[in-house]
């Protein structure tokens, strides 16, 4: 999510989001290439499987977050810079997840819709329905929970 959340500028221009897309295909690319190459061996039964995440949209596609949440990222949400451009933001995050989308099909891996977990579980999703804690991004003792839960179904395809 860094790659995409950090700067303004990425989050409201198409052309920075795709540059930051392929950044960070090329990175996992390389990442995965190391790893196959270190570890892999088919021949002895040793495959290098791996699970890749997309970014959370912590305001479930509106663009805000309560006006309560101000530190990290959810200042960086709260800007009065980022509020004309809300739509931009939310259409270039699903551009940069269909990257790690592609990337991830690409190489074999198995995409985990962190997205999808947490969509009706951001910032606006009142009391224990909120799965992330009040900086916008990282996830609660129950949203880690539920992210284990997802990984554990795409994983095996068993749901608990």
């Amino acid at each position: 999510g860094n790659d995409f959340n950090d700067e303004i500028a990425t989050m409201i221009s198409t052309a920075a989001t795709e540059a930051a897309a392929a950044r960070l295909q090329a990175n996992y690319r390389a990442i995965v290439g190391f790893l196959r190459t270190r570890y892999e061996d088919p021949a002895a039964g040793d495959v290098v499987v791996f699970l890749v995440t997309n970014v959370v949209d912590p305001t479930a596609g509106t663009g805000a977050v309560p006006a309560a949440f101000t530190e990290d990222f959810c200042g960086m949400i709260q800007s009065p810079y980022l509020i004309p451009f809300r739509a931009a933001a939310i259409s270039n995050l699903n551009l940069f997840n269909a990257r790690i989308a592609e990337v991830a099909a690409e190489l074999g891996g198995y995409l985990v819709d962190n997205h999808g977990v947490f969509f009706d579980h951001g910032m606006n999703a009142p009391g224990a329905d909120r799965w992330l804690s009040d900086d916008c991004v990282h996830p609660t003792n129950e949203g880690h929970h539920q992210l284990r839960r997802e990984e554990w179904n795409v994983f095996t395809g068993e749901r608990y």
